[in-house]
């Protein structure tokens, strides 16, 4: 798989990810239904949510633009895996609270999802490594 590819696919997934699940959290806070009904009772946790999601839409953003200008490259690469670091720090330290509100299988879900792109960016940084022409070690 190309890296190229890759960083658009995980790009797209960061934009479209972060709009919808801004949205889903505001009608769980607003309704008191779907993925977060607990944001119903605790709407400055949605205004934490809201702000996460939006910033990983705007990631996403960069993300892409950087790429499109740029060209492939590891440093995108990187982007990628690092812009997963705030949303897995957070989980790890609030895993038990999310039992706690009935959203036991959140922390699950979202770890698989974080850790399979951080591992597709990987493999993309692992690819444009192998694929540049070795060059000869100077003394």
């Amino acid at each position: 798989m190309k890296s190229s590819l890759i960083q658009r696919v995980h790009a797209s997934v960061l934009i479209f990810l972060g709009i919808a699940l801004a949205v889903t959290t505001t009608i769980s806070q607003r309704t008191g239904t779907g993925l977060y009904p607990w944001l119903h009772e605790n709407p400055m946790a949605h205004g934490g949510l809201i702000q996460a999601y939006l910033l990983m839409a705007v990631v996403g953003t960069a993300y892409w633009v950087g790429i499109s200008g740029q060209g492939p490259g590891w440093k995108w690469d990187v982007v990628g895996i690092i812009a997963h670091f705030p949303p897995v720090i957070g989980l790890l330290m609030y895993w038990n609270l999310f039992a706690t509100v009935g959203s036991a299988n959140i922390p699950y879900i979202s770890l698989t999802l974080h850790g399979f792109w951080v591992a597709l960016e990987v493999f993309a940084i692992v690819e444009i490594v192998r694929s540049r022409p070795s060059q000869p070690t100077r003394l």
